[in-house]
């Protein structure tokens, strides 16, 4: 049987702050100096005699760390209680079991579960999908070449509440449980939970729940808005995180590469 450690990929650390990185080499007794690159590949060269707090630490990053989330619901009237064996009978193999991923020319547009595993009993579990999400260019003097972009995604559920938790950015989770219901042959309805629905769409009301403050946040961009073009406002999206990354891990290198992507188009 998978375990949490089944599900971890290289590309999982290597996405981790290069600060948290640094501490699981302390924790290591190995080397800490080096970019992430560096300080990745020697954790995953160690990772299969990691045990313990510093697992835990990778596994409280890796699967609980800051992060979009998006919550699904069924509409069936049986709710989710049987969704872990109705996924097991629909798949090719049983992700519960083993991990198989596919070649790097072969990663599906459509979101497929690469493995999984159980989390305090048969039906609390964790799935981890992978999709498509573009194609990275590259030149080499006169030489062309593309690299396939991917994305990892980590989707958990509880059977017996019928709560189906995608830790991703809202348009990443549409597509991942899309790929679910695709997986059950649409035998399964999913409708996403509005989570302020409870309290009226207020979120001073949340906030007073959660005993916290809500502060209002009133800037306002110089320009029309109005005339950003879809592209436009998803290359801003893109060059703030580019930046978010670089302030994580420190790499000029990569903020580099990230702001040369295709994805970042003119303004």
């Amino acid at each position: 049987m998978n375990t949490l450690k089944s599900l971890i990929f290289p590309q999982d650390l290597n996405r981790l702050s290069k600060s948290i990185l640094k501490d699981i080499c302390n924790d290591l007794t190995l080397e800490s100096t080096g970019n992430v690159n560096e300080l990745t590949n020697r954790v995953w060269s160690s990772f299969g005699q990691i045990e313990g707090s510093t697992l835990e630490k990778i596994y409280k990053n890796i699967f609980a760390g800051a992060i979009s989330l998006a919550w699904y619901r069924t509409t069936n009237e049986e709710g989710l209680v049987g969704l872990k064996q109705n996924i097991i009978q629909n798949m090719p193999f049983n992700p519960f079991e083993e991990v198989i991923t596919p070649n790097s020319t072969e990663i599906p547009n459509e979101p497929s579960i690469i493995a999984a595993t159980e989390i305090d009993g048969p039906s609390k579990y964790l799935l981890r999908f992978i999709h498509r999400t573009g194609v990275s260019v590259d030149y080499y003097l006169a030489d062309r070449r593309e690299y396939i972009k991917h994305e990892i995604t980590t989707v958990y559920i509880d059977e017996v509440k019928g709560i189906i938790e995608v830790r991703a950015s809202s348009t990443s989770a549409k597509k991942v449980i899309s790929g679910l219901a695709a997986i059950l042959n649409e035998t399964y309805d999913f409708k996403q939970f509005d989570f302020l629905e409870s309290y009226n769409g207020d979120l001073e009301l949340l906030a007073d729940a959660l005993q916290g403050q809500l502060i209002d946040a009133i800037g306002r961009p110089e320009g029309l808005v109005e005339s950003f073009e879809e592209t436009q406002g998803q290359s801003i999206v893109s060059i703030l995180s580019a930046i978010d990354e670089y302030y994580n891990n420190g790499e000029l290198t990569l903020l580099e590469e990230n702001l040369n992507s295709e994805d970042i188009t003119g303004i």
